[in-house]
């Protein structure tokens, strides 16, 4: 047992200093303007689950060098996803749309951006760190609230013990609705040069409007090849081929 446990550590330690290694590597050939390389190693840290804002912010980039500007924006929005706050992420992302033909740009309005703005900024550890805290005095709270004591001591645990309640529940549901965002794919970018949407997942269907490398989309569906797209209450279908989806 003991060397199954001592296997399964120096397992693990294998794979986090291969992709720290990948990440090094990757920030070393775009030092060295090798971009395709870099590409390659960012990819394949990705491949192996390392995925932070900085990683995807650095392909980002390497994919603005090599003028691929889909798949630079999908990076950009990859890295949000993990930072909605990093300045240098939402600068390039800015200056990348604004390169797009369509210049078409998907904004989270209302209860989205607030919880963007107020709650995604920390990570869903946070949110869960607050939980264990919250249940935790919520508990002692409660210990206090039925051990005989002062009635002004009864109500005032009774009150704590409610409000660390209230923390939990929300807290809990912040962390949940963030592990939700980061693994979830709502948006598409096309990274063709044009792409048509159709008005049905067929190849010969209907041309419904076109749109550009880097326009942005929101999914609605799936079948077989195909993704179902909307864009300003227009709705159609792409080829998964023409997109990437985050």
């Amino acid at each position: 047992m003991k060397q199954l446990i001592t296997l399964f550590i120096f397992s693990i330690s294998l794979i986090g200093f291969s992709q720290s290694t990948l990440l090094e590597s990757g920030n070393e050939a775009y030092e060295n303007k090798a971009y395709e390389k870099a590409i390659q190693n960012y990819l394949e840290a990705i491949g192996n689950d390392l995925k932070s804002s900085e990683l995807y912010y650095n392909l980002g980039n390497a994919y603005f060098k090599t003028n691929e500007i889909g798949e630079a924006i999908w990076a950009y929005q990859n890295a949000l996803k993990i930072d909605p706050t990093n300045e240098d992420v939402m600068y390039n992302l800015d200056f990348a749309n604004n390169l797009t033909a369509d210049k078409l740009v998907i904004e989270t309005k209302g209860i989205g951006s607030w919880l963007t703005k107020n709650v995604f900024q920390f990570s869903p550890n946070f949110w869960y760190y607050i939980s264990l805290i919250s249940a935790v005095a919520m508990v002692i709270s409660l210990f206090l609230f039925f051990t005989p004591s002062s009635n002004l001591t009864n109500n005032l645990s009774l009150l704590s013990g409610t409000l660390f309640g209230l923390f939990l529940i929300l807290s809990f549901t912040f962390a949940t609705m963030h592990k939700m965002r980061l693994t979830n794919t709502t948006k598409a970018v096309i990274i063709n040069a044009n792409s048509k949407i159709l008005t049905s997942p067929l190849e010969d269907a209907t041309v419904s409007f076109e749109l550009h490398e880097g326009a942005q989309l929101t999914l609605k569906s799936t079948q077989d090849d195909w993704y179902e797209v909307s864009l300003n209450n227009n709705t159609g279908w792409i080829n998964k081929s023409e997109v990437w989806i985050y």
